[in-house]
């Protein structure tokens, strides 16, 4: 059995503002509370790189959830988007690709490879990610 939520869609443009601003500031508490949990972690860079658009913010704690949790794909992943905000191409492919070799079908991973490739401008490699997705 499975229950799909789909959060706001029905929102209006403010109430979705404000849940947002919410679950953002929940992520960052959450964090605090459990400094060590890499859920927790993971998810307070999320706020950060997703919600606050803060890259820069947002990259210590994905470095701190691979310290967590290293064989775990998720956050290299966002490690990697992170970096490529950032312009950081080459630290970018090497985290990406080890997302994929830890979890080759990682969506977005594989995504997020065609992204990279996409801002150096290597077509052919971001085309070829992006149909492995």
């Amino acid at each position: 059995f499975l229950i799909h939520h789909f959060g706001y869609v029905e929102d209006t443009t403010v109430r979705r503002s404000q849940k947002e601003n919410l679950y953002y500031s929940l992520a960052l508490k959450k964090v605090i509370g459990s400094p060590e949990s890499y859920e927790a972690v993971l998810g307070a860079g999320i706020a950060e790189l997703d919600h606050a658009k803060h890259a820069k913010a947002a990259l210590p704690y994905f470095e701190q959830a691979i310290g967590l949790s290293p064989f775990s794909a998720g956050a290299w992943v966002y490690h990697s988007i992170c970096l490529t905000r950032l312009g950081r191409y080459d630290e970018a492919l090497t985290d990406i690709h080890r997302a994929i070799s830890l979890d080759p079908t990682n969506a977005l991973a594989n995504s997020t490879l065609g992204d990279v490739y996409l801002q150096t401008g290597n077509h052919q490699n971001a085309r070829l990610a992006y149909e492995h997705d």
